[in-house]
């Protein structure tokens, strides 16, 4: 395996409907300034990009959407998507894929 296919900078984050943006905001911050002490100087540019760009995208937000939202991120794409049935999980991963769950 290569050491980019290592690299965690693949997000996935399962936001419940009763679930406030600005916690997940917050949480997404400190997830950044943890990140700005990964060593691998590449991993932790692509990480710090893909968390700034993500905490924009929920700051323009106003309220979680009512069946909740799944978003999967990285430092070339977002991809967001609103389930047909509420979401019962809350989940942030960051790993080298992408998480997905049954909700």
């Amino acid at each position: 395996m290569s050491r980019e296919q290592l690299a965690s900078t693949k997000i996935s984050l399962y936001i419940p409907p009763k679930r406030q943006l600005e916690d997940v905001i917050y949480q997404l911050k400190h997830e950044r300034r943890e990140a700005e002490h990964i060593k691998d100087d590449d991993t932790r540019q692509k990480l710090t990009y893909t968390l700034t760009h993500l905490i924009a995208y929920l700051l323009g937000g106003k309220e979680t959407p009512p069946n909740g939202v799944i978003i999967f991120a990285d430092n070339e794409r977002c991809t967001v998507k609103i389930p047909d049935k509420p979401l019962t999980i809350n989940a942030y991963r960051c790993d080298n894929h992408f998480h997905h769950y049954d909700y």
